[in-house]
This record gives C-alpha cells, sequence and structure tokens, in this order.
C-alpha cells in the first residue's frame, strides 16, 4: 500500500482506486476476528458506513471530487489546476483562469498551472486575431508569455523541450508581431479562395447567400490587416489579386452580401 500513497500531487493519505483490494482483504480480516465481538463489531460498522455516506457526494462530480479535495488540503496545488480545467470545459473560463491563478500562488514551483494560464491568453489572442481585434489580440499573447516563461523556468517541468519551443515561437510572434499579422493573413486569403471556389460550384441560393456573407468577412479583415502592415489596396470593380506587390481587394468583394 505505500507505494500508492500520494502525499504530494494528490494531498490525500491514499488513492482509493489502488488500495479498494487490499482494503477489503483487511475489513475481511477484522470481520472474521470481531466476529464473537457484536457490540464492537456493529460500532465499527456503523462509524464506517456514517463515514461512507457523508462522502459519498464527493464523487456526484468532477467538480465535487476537486473541492472537496480543497477543503481538506487547502494548499493542494493540483486540485486548483483540475478545478480551473473543470471551470473551462463547463465554459466559464474566468473562473478556471482565477483557480490557476490561485494555484500559481499556493505553489510557484508547479509549471501548470502558469502553462494553462499561458495557453489561455494565447487561444484567445489568436482567437482575437482570427476575428479582426488584432491590437487586442496581440495584447494577449503579449500576457501569455510571463506566465510561459515562468512554466519553462519552474523546478519540475513537465514538458520544458516542446515548452521552451512554444516560448521561442511566442516571443518571435511578440518581438515582430507584423509576422503574425502576415500569418493570419495568409489564413484569410486562403480561406476566401476555398470560399470563391465553392461558391462557384454551389447551386443552392441560399449556400451562396452564407458564402458571400463569409466573403465579405474575411474581405474586411484581409483589408484591416492591410492598414496595418500597409500591402493592401481596395479597387474599383474586380481585377488581379495582386498589383505591384500588394494585395488587392475589389469593391465587388467588400459588396458581397
Amino acid at each position: 500500500m505505500l507505494i500508492f500513497l500520494n502525499w504530494i500531487t494528490i494531498q490525500q493519505f491514499v488513492t482509493e482506486m489502488y488500495v479498494f483490494l487490499p482494503v477489503l482483504g483487511i475489513c475481511i480480516v477484522i470481520a472474521s476476528l470481531l466476529q464473537h465481538e457484536l457490540i464492537v463489531y456493529s460500532f465499527i460498522v456503523g462509524i464506517l458506513l456514517m463515514r461512507t455516506w457523508s462522502h459519498l457526494p464527493t464523487y456526484d462530480d468532477q467538480l465535487k471530487y476537486w473541492q472537496s479535495n480543497l477543503w481538506n488540503y487547502p494548499k493542494a496545488d493540483a486540485a486548483y489546476g483540475n478545478i480551473g480545467v473543470i471551470y473551462n470545459a463547463m465554459g466559464y473560463p474566468g473562473a478556471g483562469m482565477d483557480a490557476w491563478i490561485m494555484g500559481t500562488k499556493v505553489n510557484p514551483e508547479y509549471d501548470v498551472p502558469h502553462y494553462n494560464l499561458s495557453s489561455q491568453f494565447r487561444s484567445r489572442g489568436m482567437l482575437l486575431l482570427q476575428n479582426g481585434h488584432f491590437e487586442e489580440g496581440l495584447n494577449n499573447l503579449k500576457a501569455a508569455y510571463p506566465f510561459l516563461e515562468k512554466a519553462v523556468n519552474c523546478k519540475i517541468c513537465h514538458f520544458r523541450d516542446t515548452w521552451k519551443r512554444e516560448l521561442n515561437e511566442l516571443k518571435a510572434m511578440i518581438d515582430d508581431p507584423k509576422s503574425a499579422l502576415f500569418t493570419e493573413q495568409k489564413r484569410q486569403l486562403d480561406l476566401m479562395k476555398s470560399l470563391e471556389e465553392r461558391r462557384k460550384k454551389s447551386t443552392d441560393k441560399k449556400d451562396i447567400e452564407g458564402i458571400d456573407i463569409s466573403i465579405r468577412d474575411c474581405s474586411e479583415r484581409i483589408m484591416s490587416l492591410g492598414k496595418i502592415l500597409g500591402n493592401v489596396q481596395v479597387m474599383e470593380g474586380s481585377g488581379p489579386p495582386i498589383q505591384d506587390g500588394k494585395l488587392v481587394i475589389t469593391t465587388a468583394m467588400i459588396a458581397k452580401t
């Protein structure tokens, strides 16, 4: 049983799924020894039943399980980490980030909450870039950097080499934000080309209307990026996609609804 003690990570004396069978064997031995001591036996069984009954709600769902763990062990860094993941999966990213921040305060050398915070900021930043909110997106990427840097520098780092590579990529994007914007611009252009091809093949009126709206959105985002990068020009009517080294967004594309 000693090999399954888990004081450090889970902050509990034993991990129940591993010790169930050994404990069952111990209970059988104790029951056989106390079979002639009915009062003592009944008292022990009653106490165990009460303890088990009071503990059952802990297993209703993952959130209750880790909250129970945290109530018993307020400095359980892994509990904060898992609660953050659960909240995030439930659609409460703010609550998840609060839990991860608490985890970093309880144990600054536990790398997972730092990395999770970094991932949250990076994901938000990339989503904002994809939706045309470029300045806010870059600010979120900058906010992700110190958390990822701390995760890499923790005494125990689960994926140091992988996270170092991610840190270098993030640093490159922050130092040269135009590269991130160029990448997003290329993604939008590729998307617009695929939409144009799909529109040519489609015969459904509603599908064509939806495609036109998507093309218009792509055009607007490419224009916004072009204003920052200085590599987009708008021309009347239609024309080739590149002129004089600049991407061309035509008024015909913008007007599509």
